[in-house]
């Protein structure tokens, strides 16, 4: 049977009325609407009553469906803009007005007189605005944070320093007189009384009172193995300062009378793999020159057992050892650190290993050696110097420029960046 094979219609109007164009292309005389015949896709349909009336398609409202289809395009574009503006807007408020520390930042833990754990922090501020930014970034603050509270209590300008800083420029050390002291770029420095919540400039005074410093200051830096300041004047004269005292002298480790020494104990790390932990007790003084850092050798037996902790004669004379003793512990420890100690504990961190991706474990002991708490943490790097252990038995631990702190039951209980300390400075 032979096949009638149907005109192909307009996909816009349904008309088989057309105007070829080319072999594949269609122009619909009912509508206008061009289109392209898909060879692929030919119905082939059968009408056998050919009699039946064919019914004209409706006509098309082309201009109407034209501003219907631009409503819809200009609806979507103009929420999609509105959307994006919204939240830009609302980025920028909440960045406006936080103000935190920048990249450039030091900082020292303490406890005050009243046995709280605080931080002292010297730095840029700024914002993710830039006005703010163009307007303080060469300005350097110092400021005071309680750890426990999350407040700010003192946040003040450097009003003599006007000048881009970088890391490198600044140093924060604590000396045993009960002061922090700041130097910048080893030409001035600055000292915070921690009880008296007081912070100075030191530089006149040094040049008034101290003959050598009369030339002026080249350079300054601070001494914890002695708890001073090493400075050199513009002439080459080279002198050791004390502070609290105002004790000088050219070489510290040459020692001086104490008049109200007492005994300290302390705690160090063998000089040996794996470590050991040191207790030993010292006459010590603030203000007067103490060796900090006495060097503990361990000796072993043929079994490679720790038999006893030397120390050399000059180590024992310039820290004034009395008697030192290798503290009982049952755990082989590597990496260790003394994170610090108060009158009855102490708090050490250590590797069970020296493995690569070895994690540090976190400990406090009594002073006989005995675990009080345990804590296992992901820390593959622990500050040695910013670290405090309270009256209270409150341990502050940097890690990885992270502070934590850790309660008495071994539990982290605050985690802070500075970064996320937000600020309130004068204008």
């Amino acid at each position: 049977m032979a096949k009638k094979i149907k005109a192909i219609k307009c996909p816009q109007c349904g008309s088989t009325k057309q105007k070829r164009i080319d072999e594949e292309h269609f122009e619909c005389l009912n509508c206008g609407s061009g289109y392209l015949l898909d060879t692929d896709d030919i119905t082939i349909n059968h009408n056998y009553n050919y009699n039946t009336p064919k019914i004209p398609a409706a006509p098309v409202n082309k201009k109407a469906v034209g501003i219907f289809i631009a409503i819809l395009f200009f609806g979507f574009v103009w929420l999609m803009v509105s959307g994006m503006f919204s939240k830009k807007d609302s980025i920028a408020t909440a960045f406006t007005n936080k103000i935190t520390w920048q990249n450039e930042t030091v900082s020292q833990v303490f406890t005050d007189k009243n046995n709280v754990i605080k931080l002292f922090i010297v730095g840029n501020i700024g914002s993710n605005t830039r006005s703010y930014n163009d307007k303080e970034n060469k300005k350097l603050y110092w400021s005071v944070y309680n750890v426990a509270s999350g407040k700010t209590e003192q946040l003040n300008v450097f009003t003599d320093i006007s000048e881009t800083i970088s890391l490198g420029d600044i140093t924060l050390k604590p000396l045993n007189d009960g002061s922090i002291y700041f130097v910048f770029k080893k030409t001035k420095v600055y000292r915070y009384d921690i009880s008296e919540n007081s912070f100075v400039y030191m530089n006149n005074d040094l040049e008034q009172t101290i003959d050598k410093l009369k030339t002026g200051i080249a350079s300054i830096e601070i001494n914890q193995s002695y708890n001073c300041l090493d400075i050199v004047s513009n002439t080459g004269a080279k002198i050791s300062y004390f502070p609290s005292t105002k004790i000088q002298m050219q070489y510290p480790d040459k020692g001086t009378t104490m008049p109200n020494a007492v005994l300290q104990t302390k705690y160090a790390v063998s000089n040996s793999n794996p470590n050991y932990l040191i207790q030993y007790q010292a006459m010590q003084q603030s203000g007067y020159p103490v060796f900090t850092n006495p060097v503990f050798n361990i000796t072993f037996n043929e079994k490679e057992e720790q038999v006893n902790a030397t120390i050399s004669n000059q180590d024992a004379e310039r820290a004034f050892v009395k008697n030192h003793s290798i503290l009982p512990i049952k755990n082989r420890m590597h990496k260790l650190i003394v994170l610090g100690n108060n009158n009855d504990n102490v708090a050490v961190a250590y590797k069970e290993n020296i493995s690569e991706g070895e994690k540090y474990i976190i400990e406090l002991l009594d002073n006989k050696g005995s675990v009080k708490w345990n804590l296992k943490t992901n820390f593959g790097l622990i500050d040695h110097t910013n670290n405090t252990l309270s009256t209270k038995n409150e341990l502050f631990v940097t890690a990885n420029k992270t502070f934590y702190l850790i309660g008495t039951d071994g539990k982290i209980t605050k985690t802070i960046n500075l970064e996320e300390i937000t600020l309130e400075p004068k204008e």
